[in-house]
C-alpha cells in the first residue's frame, strides 16, 4: 500500500529531483498515470459500479444521476423478479426501429443519446409502458489520489502499476532519452499484464 506522500516521494527519489517544478507536475502525472491505468485495466473493481432507478412510463429516456461515467457496461430490467437484460444499438438505430415514441412496450434496446449536452442520457425503445425498475452498470474514474485524498483503491491494492504508471509520465515530462522512456512504458506495461492476469484469474475462481 502507498499513500500520496510516499508515492511523491518516491518520484523524487527516483527521479532524483525534489525541484519545486516536478513537484508541482507530480498531481498531473499522477493522474495521466490514473487516466492510462484506467484505459489498460477498466475492470479493477474500484473503476466498475451500478445506479438502480426507476424508468417513467411513456418518457423514452432515462437520465443517470451519476457524474462519472466514463463507459456503459450493460442496462437490465427488473421485470415480475426476473433480470431482463436490453440490448446496446446507436440512437439511430432506435428512431428508426421505434419512429412513434408515444407507442409504449416493455424496452428492449437502450442507446447513449449523442445529443444530449447535459450528462449521461439514455434512449429506450420501446417507450416504457410501465414505471420498471432498473439496474445501470457502468464505469467510473474514481476520485483522484490527491493531498487531500491521500489513498486510493489503487494505491493501496495496486500500488505498483500506479508508481510504474507515474514513472513513464515522470519521464514524459523530464524529456527523458527515449530509450529510457521505452524502458519505462514496457516496465508499466509488464504490470498491467500481471494485473489483467491476476484479475482475470480471481474472476474465473468465482464462476
Amino acid at each position: 500500500m502507498s499513500t500520496y506522500a510516499e508515492i511523491v516521494s518516491i518520484l523524487q527519489q527516483r527521479n532524483e529531483d525534489d525541484s519545486t517544478e516536478f513537484s508541482n507536475a507530480i498531481p498531473e502525472i499522477l493522474a495521466r498515470s490514473e487516466d492510462r491505468i484506467f484505459r489498460s485495466v477498466p475492470q479493477i473493481l474500484d473503476h466498475r459500479t451500478a445506479e438502480t432507478g426507476t424508468l417513467t412510463s411513456g418518457t423514452n429516456t432515462v437520465r443517470t444521476t451519476a457524474t462519472d461515467v466514463r463507459g456503459i457496461r450493460y442496462l437490465y430490467l427488473t421485470v415480475s423478479n426476473s433480470t431482463v437484460f436490453l440490448e446496446e444499438r446507436k440512437d439511430e438505430y432506435l428512431q428508426d426501429y421505434w419512429l412513434n415514441s408515444t407507442t409504449t412496450g416493455q424496452p428492449k434496446y437502450y442507446a447513449l443519446d449523442t445529443a444530449a449536452t447535459n450528462g449521461t442520457t439514455l434512449l429506450l425503445a420501446p417507450t416504457p409502458n410501465t414505471n420498471f425498475s432498473y439496474t445501470l452498470k457502468y464505469t467510473r474514474m474514481p476520485t483522484r489520489l490527491s493531498s487531500s485524498n491521500t489513498t486510493t483503491y489503487v494505491s493501496l491494492n495496486h500500488p505498483d502499476v500506479l508508481i510504474k504508471g507515474a514513472m513513464y509520465e515522470s519521464s514524459v515530462f523530464l524529456n527523458r532519452e527515449a530509450q529510457m522512456r521505452q524502458e519505462l512504458r514496457a516496465d508499466f506495461e509488464a504490470e498491467v499484464q500481471k494485473l489483467n492476469a491476476e484479475i482475470t484469474a480471481s474472476y474465473s475462481e468465482l464462476q
